[in-house]
């Protein structure tokens, strides 16, 4: 493939957002007002990834990597309205570009990116090869949606012994076509949300997908669904909970009404699972509501030591998002609001060996909330990072649409405001009137990496597109 993709490093300026909000009745407010000049914090310049000269790229995953170093996954385009293809990318402690990596600092795949913007994923193997995980489109019908994978090397070199070739396409399910509709629409279409390393380098894989044999041809929902691929890539056929679902285990939580939304995963030692996400069923009065729970190792049922959670959090809308494991404690991301129509960022905490929740974190309700903004202009948290001593960084973005800036919360082992870090609340304008988000992030050498993009909406130019931007914390 001809890559036009070059280099370059520009800086923006960050804005701290120091605004308080209005507390939640019931829940902690970290959004207490913090004397910010009693030890004052310098907030960490953003700076510009530029992958792709001339179309849109952007950052939505990261990997710790060698000596303080980190991996980074997203896509990229040569113009504007170009394919977007899966790369992954090597950033040094800076959170510049490592040219050392694949020769320009990047690895551009010929996977096609055909999903969502949390839809990439990475991970890292025991013998330090990178695979990173996303949601392509069907070998034979376009219209349906797959998983694809791909393996570098340490160097940046594609591993032609992962996959067939160095790639891997995953067929979870055959989505369902609604030909009530003219022209017909697919589905519960495959959707690859989270990827993470097992025992002996196997790779797992949380993603949605149809439940195409309970329930015959007719199902039109998706499920949650755990699956489990050989370290070389290949769709484990042992793994899983009947012979008709070869490969993955399936988490049904209605056949009428429940649209599963996949999202976090942790694989453990011992190969057990623990999965996030949310979704809209009856149980939650069919408000999105989430969903976290454990699969045993081998796949074979739900762990019964570790009880299914999905209950009303907040009264119209609670999301896990995505969750940090640290010290047998799971911490979640994500948001959602008890009235209204403007989300604020919602964590829950739990134990990661009982599932038991975790009811004094955040005050009386066991939520902290907290409003980045300030002025409830809507909140998303994407993404939640364990930090050292038991803290957490929350990332994501506040804003409408057309004028999102990009925010980074930082919580102390109780869930307050980590004064350490200033008023612990930070937001970046990235460029005036675009669409900033904050999505991955991960700490490696003493360093918490954050990426995201500079988005500037449905239209692409070659001189206004998106752009990845990372910004690093000293912790």
């Amino acid at each position: 493939m001809k890559k036009l993709f070059t280099l370059s490093a520009l800086l923006f300026a960050a804005c701290g957002d120091d605004s308080p909000a209005k507390p939640d009745a019931g829940m902690i407010d970290i959004d207490a007002a913090v004397d910010a000049a009693i030890d004052p914090y310098v907030v960490p310049t953003p700076n510009v990834i530029a992958i792709s000269t001339d179309g849109p790229d952007q950052l939505m995953s990261v990997a710790p990597g060698p000596s303080g170093t980190f991996y980074a996954a997203g896509f990229a385009a040569e113009t504007p309205t170009g394919d977007k293809f899966l790369i992954v990318a090597k950033l040094t402690a800076a959170g510049a570009l490592d040219t050392s990596f694949a020769t320009t600092g990047f690895y551009t795949s010929t996977l096609v990116f055909k999903g969502g913007s949390d839809e990439i994923d990475i991970a890292v193997q025991s013998d330090g090869k990178i695979v990173v995980a996303g949601t392509i489109a069907n070998d034979t019908n376009p219209a349906d949606k797959d998983i694809g994978l791909f393996r570098v090397d340490a160097s940046g070199v594609l591993d032609t012994n992962f996959g067939i070739g160095g790639t891997s396409r995953v067929n979870l399910s055959t989505a369902y076509e609604d030909t009530t509709v003219v022209p017909s629409v697919y589905k519960a279409l495959d959707s690859q949300r989270s990827l993470a390393v097992g025992p002996n380098d196997t790779l797992f894989i949380h993603a949605a997908s149809r439940n195409d044999i309970a329930g015959g041809g007719t199902r039109q929902d998706s499920d949650f669904t755990v699956a489990r691929l050989t370290a070389a890539g290949i769709l484990d056929v042992t793994y899983g909970v009947t012979a008709s679902t070869p490969g993955r285990f399936l988490l049904d939580l209605s056949e009428t009404d429940g649209v599963a939304t996949a999202k976090g995963l942790s694989v453990l030692a011992d190969g057990s699972v623990i999965a996030g996400g949310y979704a809209k069923t009856t149980a939650s009065n069919g408000t999105p509501q989430p969903v976290l729970y454990r699969v045993v190792p081998g796949g074979a049922m739900l762990d019964p030591g570790f009880p299914l959670f999905h209950e009303v959090v907040l009264t119209l809308q609670t999301e896990i998002y995505s969750f940090a494991v640290d010290n047998n404690v799971i911490t979640t991301a994500g948001y959602g609001r008890e009235s209204g129509t403007a989300n604020v960022w919602a964590s829950l905490r739990f134990n990661a060996t009982t599932g038991a929740r975790d009811t004094t974190f955040g005050g009386s309700t066991g939520v902290v909330t907290v409003d980045p903004s300030g002025m409830l202009l809507g909140a998303n948290c994407r993404n939640a990072v364990g930090l050292p001593g038991g803290k957490t960084a929350l990332i994501g973005s506040i804003g409408g649409a057309g004028a999102r800036d990009a925010a980074v919360v930082l919580l102390t082992s109780t869930g307050a405001r980590d004064t350490a870090f200033g008023d612990g609340v930070h937001t970046f304008d990235l460029d005036a009137g675009t669409e900033d988000q904050w999505w991955g992030g991960a700490v490696s050498g003493g360093k918490l990496l954050i990426v995201g993009w500079r988005g500037v909406g449905a239209t692409q130019t070659d001189t206004a597109n998106d752009n990845s931007f990372g910004v690093v914390y000293d912790l």
